[in-house]
Formats: structure tokens, C-alpha cells, sequence
């Protein structure tokens, strides 16, 4: 019982942690995006 515990709460940090990172590439990708239209809109 204490190894189902342990995988449970090993699968429950890695989502966790994949959430945090997807998070981190949404914000990431979003400034890269305003950036590059504030660029195509000064250069317009």
C-alpha cells in the first residue's frame, strides 16, 4: 500500500510541475508575441 501511495504523490507533483512549466512557456510565448507585433507595428 505504501508503494501505490508514493506513485500517486509522485504522479501528482509531476503534474504539478508540468502545469508550472506549460504555464511559464504560455507567458513566455504571449510577451514574445506582443513584442513582435509592437515591432510590425512600429516598422508598418
Amino acid at each position: 500500500m505504501q508503494e501505490l501511495v508514493t506513485k500517486a504523490d509522485l504522479k501528482t507533483v509531476l503534474n504539478a510541475q508540468t502545469l508550472k512549466v506549460s504555464i511559464l512557456v504560455g507567458m513566455s510565448f504571449g510577451a514574445l508575441l506582443v513584442a513582435l507585433m509592437a515591432v510590425i507595428r512600429t516598422s508598418a
